[in-house]
């Protein structure tokens, strides 16, 4: 179950922790979320070769090529909403 974010603070509008950030931790994730270089608990995103599908929301690959469409679009959702990372395991 999903809580909406009451600080304004996420990027997805469901709340991923980030009141908890100082304001110097929150502009540095938020940067680096943005640019893709982390996700949004703050783990790096490898990076690695440049998606050729289109698929990858960080422009490299990670694999969501041979997703079929229903797992594709499954995935990023999950992603997207911040309840799933990157290979679709739940984020707590």
């Amino acid at each position: 179950m999903s809580v909406k974010c009451g600080c304004g603070r996420s990027p997805t509008g469901e709340c991923v922790g980030w009141h908890l950030l100082t304001p110097e931790e929150f502009d540095v994730r938020d940067s680096l979320y943005r640019e893709k270089r982390v996700d949004l608990k703050g783990n790096s995103v490898p990076l690695g070769k440049k998606c050729g599908c289109g698929r990858s929301p960080t422009g490299y690959c990670i694999g969501w090529h041979s997703l079929t469409q229903e797992d594709f679009e499954v995935r990023q959702e999950g992603y997207l909403t911040g309840k799933t990372d990157l290979k679709g395991k739940d984020i707590k």
